[in-house]
């Protein structure tokens, strides 16, 4: 319920352990943390038996043997400029969850996290996102959120196997919420491999850690448990849209003029600085 943060030998950030809201998220008391986790759990269990997924993608899915639906703002995949991800045939479903107030909650708490420990990363998201959705009249899925997509994993039992979202930008952060009935003294847990830790990570938690860099996994949960999560993340290609104003690189090469060019060489020297940056030192 504390956030933890867990840094480098040189004191920077490189996983956050968001924790959870303390006490009542209604003034009146009638809403606490714990009803809202356990409605969007049965809400995402009964998303993972009326989700339809294509044969072809299961057997594609390296993160694991469950359904998933990622959903919001993309750009790659043949696309020319950025858009929407296909969730056919499931725009009913995926609408649901979108406007899901319980969900908006758990995505807002999620934002304000970032938000307050990592203010530089928080800021990159947001204005990103602010432009290539102004840019390309598109809405977010939260308008709280600063992450223009998420992968809902349904359950009954999502658990993910150890990998890398390398479409992520890398030196960005994503969010990792927890939902499900599960022990998480004994399962379920957050497994960083890179790092030689594994993660307590109770139902209704978040951590904020970046997924690019960090092999992560979780450790499964009993035969009669439930667990199923939201991811929130930013395709890189959107960051390169944003920083190329509204061009992807090939159309940026030939199209800039020379002095956006030499800018450009310019920026080379230091663009891992900038990137360092969204690795604050604490403490």
């Amino acid at each position: 319920r504390t956030p933890i943060y867990i840094t480098d030998r040189n004191r920077r950030l490189v996983t956050i352990l968001a924790g959870r809201p303390k006490g009542n998220i209604e003034k009146d008391g009638s809403n606490n943390w714990d009803n809202i986790v356990q409605r969007v759990t049965d809400k995402l269990n009964r998303a993972g038996g009326e989700a339809k997924i294509t044969q072809k993608w299961q057997q594609e899915n390296r993160r694991g043997d469950f359904k998933a639906i990622a959903v919001g703002v993309s750009f790659g995949q043949g696309q020319k400029m950025p858009g929407y991800l296909k969730v056919n045939p499931n725009q009913k479903l995926v609408h649901a969850l979108i406007t899901n107030a319980d969900l908006k909650k758990c995505s807002g708490f999620a934002a304000k996290a970032l938000q307050l420990h990592n203010k530089k990363a928080y800021s990159l998201y947001k204005k990103t996102l602010n432009y290539v959705c102004k840019t390309q009249d598109l809405k977010p899925n939260f308008t709280i959120s600063p992450w223009a997509a998420c992968t809902f994993n349904l359950g009954s039992r999502a658990v993910t196997k150890p990998h890398l979202d390398c479409a992520n930008l890398s030196y960005g952060w994503c969010a990792v919420t927890a939902f499900g009935n599960f022990n998480p003294d004994t399962g379920g847990h957050m497994m960083l491999w890179d790092l030689g830790i594994y993660i307590r990570f109770p139902p209704g938690s978040t951590i904020l850690l970046p997924s690019a860099l960090l092999v992560h996994s979780n450790s499964g949960v009993g035969e009669h448990e439930t667990r199923c999560s939201m991811t929130q993340y930013s395709a890189s290609s959107l960051f390169r849209w944003s920083y190329n104003k509204g061009r992807n690189d090939k159309k940026f090469a030939a199209t800039a003029t020379q002095e956006e060019l030499e800018k450009r060489e310019q920026d080379k020297l230091t663009r891992w600085e900038k990137g360092l940056g969204c690795f604050p030192k604490v403490g």
